[in-house]
């Protein structure tokens, strides 16, 4: 928003209080161009720099643009500006990324307009002709799908009509010979129920002939997160000028057709596919974001205030008339729980790793670091042309590393000697878990690191990304120093200090270390993240994020072989699992290893002690499900253990035995129980002849058994 400089700039945000809403619904903080202009700029830092094209043909042929349709040209306008204005945000200065998902949601709606322009008539009536009946039916559409690509956009559908619109013209003899002769635009055909769209085997091979011959394929896989497996993906960029030409944003990214990936390659992403981390399967969308768009609907309305032609009527009915529960939409994924045993193995793992060898590791990535900058060259060219071998650490060396990269390097003797093929995925893993690339070790201490103290501090995976490096531990060294990822004002955060055992401690000293060492070499010299790790040819630590928090991760599993489940995934762990992983470790902590073990962690001797560290390091949700995991399992495994809660779970699920039973289904079940303050699962702590000790007591109320019922 632009300061009439009335007030400070700090406080410039207040002038909309009692400011002119005809100028300020036409003013934005990420707009970089004039209200006016026919082509808008939108530039949301870190997030997107976008571009709005409003010259775009309505049903009659006339542009959006056109003095003819003026009003409607700037109802979508301001209907974008107003989005992180105090008149919707309910007098919230808002984040810029709650901005831009707020915006991205409008731009979506839209489109939705735009594509319907001959039903709604938009060059005669702007949104006037559009009913309550319209807005139910919009809101049903977004809640089939939890893709705007299918919902909004529907894309499988508009894809497949192009496609067999161009098979049908096109000169099949020429297409039968352009297929022989690059013979693998027939390979790699998914099954059935894996495509996206309506298309048989032999029209799939068909469009991919077209789109090849038309140019409509890119080879970018390397960086392109849904190209990780396949050499060739349709340019959709250039598709959509065809397919959604009246549109202003059906060219972002979408979904890939899985059919029209074509050329398979060997992935280092993943060794295994991923087990699921949510609850939540469905297609349809969650009840959040849902609502979310509901909000972006009747946001609207508020254009009204500065006379533009809006169909309050049918806006209005969105109050009562339309909540979530007339739609079929689903609650928001709770995170699913890794068997304890894997990652308690996990964390003793990645400690012992982190305190055995990482000291060598950073000092071993520091020495050739240094003296690929001294050469001038990259680190990737420096290890081609030298042995890096001298530069180790001893330790480093009598742990098979030998080179510095990967990727596409097998070694330096090796690509001398004109061995430089890509390696195969096994070969890669393998040599991964032997220890023959730095820059690979290098990362798995990393993910090491990330993934014991994510689960030893409890913290949101934003606030861990956030840390710096040098700050974010106190002097005492006894409390995390982190912004709180849910409090403060707009883009600003609040600082919070929250206890850390000592382990988590001198790992995090490690990394500091490790990046003062990085900047007496010049390889940097800006304050970064704490978890930013060195560039693969620079050196210089790049900004953290969480593609590369996660993917430190899962190298981290990938090295230390994770376990499976019964359909071959492997977990593949995130913060948000690990965060819960916390507090289920003093519920199983008598289980697996003893509480000496979870005491060496966290540095505490003290048991009772040690509950109330974690319940205040702990949210209280988190808290919640850790209980409800550690009742479902007992009741799965020894239900004699609470005969009381074991009565109740066979009058709702109409079965005693509990092993049959969904363990989500059931934890979830118990969480609700919990909520209501049904049941509590607590320690009780007592004194023995070796000390003090504990049990875990699940208690259950006072209550009539048909209240649980249903």
């Amino acid at each position: 928003m632009q300061s009439n400089k009335l007030w400070p700039e700090e406080l410039s945000f207040l002038e909309s209080i009692n400011g002119d809403r005809f100028q300020e619904y036409r003013h934005c903080p990420f707009l970089t161009v004039s209200f006016d202009a026919e082509v808008w700029i939108l530039d949301f830092g870190k997030l997107e720099f976008c571009t709005l094209d409003f010259r775009l043909k309505l049903e009659n042929g006339s542009l959006l643009t056109d003095e003819t349709n003026r009003l409607l040209l700037d109802l979508f306008k301001c209907w974008i500006c107003i989005q992180s204005h105090s008149d919707i945000t309910g007098g919230k200065l808002i984040s810029i990324s709650s901005a831009y998902n707020s915006c991205r949601r409008v731009f979506s709606l839209i489109d939705y307009f735009l594509l319907n322009a001959g039903q709604f008539k938009l060059s005669q009536y702007g949104l006037m002709n559009v009913t309550e009946n319209d807005i139910f039916n919009l809101l049903a559409q977004l809640a089939s799908s939890n893709e705007t690509s299918t919902s909004i956009y529907q894309l499988p559908i508009k894809l497949t009509e192009f496609l067999k619109r161009e098979i049908s013209e096109a000169n099949i003899n020429e297409l039968n010979a352009l297929i022989e002769n690059n013979s693998e635009l027939a390979l790699d055909i998914p099954d059935e129920q894996d495509c996206m769209l309506q298309l048989d085997k032999q029209e799939i091979i068909y469009a991919r002939a077209i789109l090849w011959d038309k140019g409509y394929y890119k080879s970018d896989y390397r960086t392109k997160k849904s190209l990780e497996s396949y050499r060739f993906s349709p340019d959709y960029e250039k598709l959509f000028e065809i397919i959604y030409p009246n549109t202003i944003r059906a060219f972002t990214s979408k979904p890939q057709a899985p059919e029209l990936l074509f050329d398979q390659i060997n992935s280092y992403v993943k060794e295994y596919p991923r087990a699921s981390v949510t609850t939540t399967l469905e297609e349809t969308m969650s009840v959040k974001e849902w609502s979310a768009y509901r909000s972006a609907i009747r946001s609207l309305g508020q254009l009204k205030e500065i006379g533009l032609p809006v169909p309050i009527l049918a806006l209005n009915a969105t109050d009562s008339a339309f909540s979530h529960d007339k739609f079929s939409l689903k609650e928001t994924g709770r995170f699913k729980t890794v068997p304890n045993e894997i990652v308690l193995k996990s964390l003793r793992q990645a400690i012992e790793f982190t305190l055995s060898n990482g000291k060598q590791i950073f000092d071993s990535a520091i020495a050739v670091i240094e003296a690929a900058r001294k050469e001038g060259v990259s680190c990737f060219t420096y290890s081609i042309n030298n042995d890096i071998r001298p530069l180790l650490d001893p330790k480093i060396q009598a742990m098979g590393v030998r080179t510095w990269n990967l990727r596409t390097l097998i070694s330096p003797f090796e690509s001398r000697h004109g061995h430089s093929a890509r390696l195969t995925s096994t070969e890669y893993f393998q040599r991964l878990r032997n220890n023959e690339g730095l820059f690979e070790v290098l990362r798995i201490l990393f993910g090491a690191i990330q993934f014991s103290t994510g689960t030893l501090v409890a913290r949101r995976q934003a606030e861990l990304l956030g840390l710096i490096a040098g700050r974010s531990v106190d002097l005492e060294k006894r409390n995390l120093i982190f912004d709180n990822g849910k409090s403060g004002i707009g883009d600003i955060r609040e600082k919070e200090a929250r206890p850390i055992p000592p382990v988590a401690v001198k790992m995090i000293d490690l990394l500091e270390h490790f990046h003062k060492r990085l900047q007496d070499i010049g390889a940097s010299n800006r304050q970064v993240e704490l978890f930013s790790y060195p560039n693969m040819h620079t050196g210089v630590p790049g900004p953290a994020n969480t593609k590369k928090y996660n993917s430190n991760l899962d190298l981290f599993c990938d090295y230390f072989e994770t376990g499976l489940n019964d359909k071959g995934e492997r977990y593949y762990m995130r913060q948000h699992q690990l965060r819960r992983f916390f507090a289920m470790l003093f519920f199983w902590g008598n289980s697996f290893g003893g509480m000496e073990t979870l005491r060496w962690f966290l540095g505490h001797t003290d048991i009772e002690h040690l509950y109330h560290y974690i319940t205040e390091s702990t949210p209280g949700y988190v808290l919640r499900a850790s209980k409800a995991q550690f009742g479902s399992e007992i009741i799965r495994t020894d239900p004699i253990e609470s005969k009381e809660l074991a009565d109740i779970i066979e009058k709702h699920f109409g079965t005693r035995e509990f092993s049959v039973l969904d363990s989500d289904e059931l934890q979830e079940y118990i969480e609700e129980l919990l909520l209501a303050g049904h049941i509590e699962i607590e320690p009780i702590f007592f004194m023995t002849p070796d000390g003090q000790s504990f049990r875990i007591a699940i208690k259950v109320k006072e209550s009539p058994l048909e209240k649980f019922n249903g």
